[in-house]
């Protein structure tokens, strides 16, 4: 059974020699890829790992030189070669391609070949196979022609999206109902009609005789169970002995 290899193990795949600078950028071109499994056994381990990788070989365009690139990727159990979304393989695509298909991630056998013709700034460093044969492999590479958009860095580094809660617009749809049914009801009074908005003056429990010419015509006025008291000045008062809900004292000027 075969471990996982980590980034820190990843380091000591190919040793470079101690004083070993990366050169200055070249421009190259992707002139072929293939792919590397291998069973090896990382620096202070006992146990074989399988290190997988994308090969992609660089020409340097002015000298001709040959330079390799490696990839990483990760053995799915269907056999696939699957990378990160925010991997270096992953990152370098999107800069290289201006494309990023993230359901493809974990098929990318199946994108490996669009670098192929597109020219990288590379800078590089002497490296040795475990059979100490000396090569050059890249240090650093980017697009010679980067393409960022919106939706990631000039590393190639996905950006963040931010959706709204939909909590919030459920809250908002809640809210707005009560003051739909408010606005009903304050609009209700104001849309009926004006005489309809004082019929409570034509109301029979209010009594305006005082004011009537009926009233000036009438000597006086007697409530039922009530006596008469006539004042100095001929005013009529009349007295009530009904229960104490009706009226106490009736007054007519005459």
């Amino acid at each position: 059974m075969t471990a996982l290899i980590s980034d820190e193990e990843l380091a000591s795949w190919n040793v470079t020699d101690k004083g070993t600078e990366a050169t200055e950028l070249v421009l190259c071109e992707c002139v072929a890829t293939s792919k590397s499994e291998k069973m090896i056994t990382p620096q202070g381990k006992s146990k074989p790992v399988l290190a997988c990788s994308f090969v992609l070989k660089l020409v340097e365009i002015a000298t001709g030189e040959e330079i390799t690139c490696y990839l990483k990727y990760n053995k799915s159990p269907k056999g696939n070669a699957a990378v990160k979304h925010d991997g270096k393989f992953a990152m370098l695509y999107r800069l290289t391609i201006g494309d990023d298909p993230r359901k493809r991630y974990s098929e990318a056998q199946y994108l490996v070949n669009h670098f192929l013709g597109h020219q990288f700034l590379v800078s590089h460093v002497i490296a040795k196979t475990s059979a100490n044969y000396a090569y050059k492999k890249t240090d650093s590479i980017k697009p010679a022609n980067p393409i960022v958009t919106d939706g990631w860095t000039i590393t190639g580094k996905l950006r963040r999206t931010f959706k709204p809660r939909k909590n919030t617009q459920k809250l908002g749809k809640v809210l707005d109902e009560p003051w739909k049914v408010l606005g009903k009801v304050l609009e209700k009074p104001w849309t009926e009609k004006p005489e309809e908005a004082h019929s409570y003056l034509a109301s029979p429990t209010i009594c305006n005789a005082s004011k009537s010419i009926l009233a000036r015509e009438v000597k006086g006025i007697k409530a039922c169970g009530s006596s008469t008291v006539i004042d100095a000045d001929n005013h009529s008062t009349v007295m009530t002995t009904a229960s104490s809900n009706a009226p106490k004292v009736y007054r007519e000027v005459f």
